[in-house]
């Protein structure tokens, strides 16, 4: 069983996201140090994937730490001997309301029901005019009656990061009943999106909001359909 913070988080994945914090490394520097990709750092340091060992092992060699420390840590979270090996494919989940889409079944049937550009207006450098950051999409399974957010950045976005400190915020909302999903963490050059709710007949949307410095740059927001 993997051990958990108060709020929900594993425990080593909050340790993990610290070190790398008080070594002050960015993700995209730590990714080109210790050759995983930026996608799968960040996944791992926000619980949702728990790492082979050889990734801890480079995670904490590259912030400055010793992996033998990490290693009882890395155990106790529910990985095991043979670490070194791929891990074993997550458990799957049912489709209710906080299921995540892939280990739910909703990806190989997955559809774009509607997309919407986000557009950074305010406070944009001079000269730039108008900067597309990234696009929000609906997406929907019709064989689970599921429905999910998806954010995608842009090369601008990336520029952005590399600045200045950049959160994403991907939710998906269902109208009726006001029950929503987001999904929220630091950019991380790659794809975010959000976990699922239940379709079943109602309006929902999509929507995607960026953070700089903790201060909100932009938002959108996606067509409200009824899906059944």
């Amino acid at each position: 069983m993997r051990r958990h913070s108060d709020d929900g988080a594993p425990t080593l994945s909050l340790g993990l996201r610290d070190l790398r914090l008080r070594s002050g490394l960015s993700l995209r520097q730590l990714a080109a140090r210790s050759g995983y990709s930026i996608a799968a750092l960040s996944m791992v340091e926000n619980g949702r994937r728990h790492p082979s060992w050889t990734l801890v092992e480079a995670f904490t060699q590259v912030c400055g730490d010793d992996p033998a420390i990490w290693r009882p840590r890395w155990e106790g979270d529910g990985a095991g001997p043979g670490g070194s090996h791929p891990d074993p494919p997550l458990p799957p989940e049912p489709v209710v309301d906080g299921a995540d889409p892939e280990r739910c079944g909703c990806v190989p049937d997955k559809r774009t029901m509607h997309a919407r550009k986000l557009i950074w207006t305010s406070h944009v450098p001079a000269g730039y005019g108008n900067v597309h950051l990234g696009v929000v999409e609906l997406r929907y399974s019709p064989g689970r009656s599921a429905v999910w957010g998806r954010f995608t950045g842009t090369a601008a976005l990336d520029n952005v990061e590399n600045a200045r400190s950049i959160d994403v915020a991907v939710s998906v909302h269902r109208v009726d009943d006001r029950a929503e999903q987001v999904f929220h963490c630091r950019y991380c050059f790659d794809v975010h999106w959000s976990d699922i709710l239940v379709a079943g007949g109602s309006t929902t949307y999509a929507r995607a909001v960026l953070y700089r410095d903790g201060l909100e740059i932009g938002r959108a927001e996606t067509n409200h359909l009824l899906l059944r």
